[in-house]
């Protein structure tokens, strides 16, 4: 994460990739904004943790996504690689700043939409650091609101690791309080 640089260097060079050479499996979506901050040419090195996409949101302006920039694989993963070949033809960091937060706010909601009308979900949560980013909330809220989804979103904690960590005390704190009355509670059961 402090050099984005080598994320998009992976990206880039498909055969570290294909043969799985110092290319460990993320499922954060933190990694896909350090890739494209650095495609951009945002911010090669960070000095602080999420710096690079911060920067990359910051360039971000309102506009309509790509087409068929995306898509979902057979085990339902979203895959992106489309949206970042489009990307590279961009002419500069602000225009691949823009589509990319429209295109994946865009292809987010397909995905999440379609998710939860495959499995009947009327409600969904919205976590992770990437939710910290107020361009990206701004542009998914909306389409699944009305598509008629309830969305719940990290409010009065922060996305990502901070509420986590908020949730494992809660957590802690439950598992103390009823071993103090219930010595088998979850989760010793």
């Amino acid at each position: 994460a402090r050099e984005p640089w080598r994320v998009a260097a992976a990206w880039l060079l498909q055969q570290q990739l294909a043969r799985g050479i110092n290319t460990p499996y993320s499922s954060s979506m933190g990694r896909y904004f350090d890739l494209v901050a650095a495609l951009a040419g945002v911010r090669l090195q960070q000095g602080y943790e999420g710096e690079a996409p911060q920067r990359l949101q910051a360039l971000a302006q309102p506009c309509a996504p790509l087409a068929e920039a995306w898509h979902t694989d057979a085990a339902n993963v979203l895959q992106l690689a489309p949206l970042l070949r489009q990307l590279l033809a961009q002419p500069d960091a602000a225009t691949i700043a823009s589509l990319w937060h429209a295109t994946l706010a865009a292809a987010l909601a397909s995905w999440v939409l379609a998710t939860a009308q495959q499995h009947h979900l009327g409600t969904v949560a919205l976590g992770g650091g990437c939710f910290a980013n107020r361009t990206l909330l701004a542009a998914l809220l909306p389409r699944l609101q009305q598509a008629g989804l309830a969305v719940y979103h990290p409010q009065a904690l922060p996305a990502g690791d901070g509420g986590l960590a908020v949730g494992q005390a809660w957590v802690a704190r439950q598992i103390l309080a009823n071993k103090e009355t219930d010595p088998c509670a979850w989760p010793c059961r």
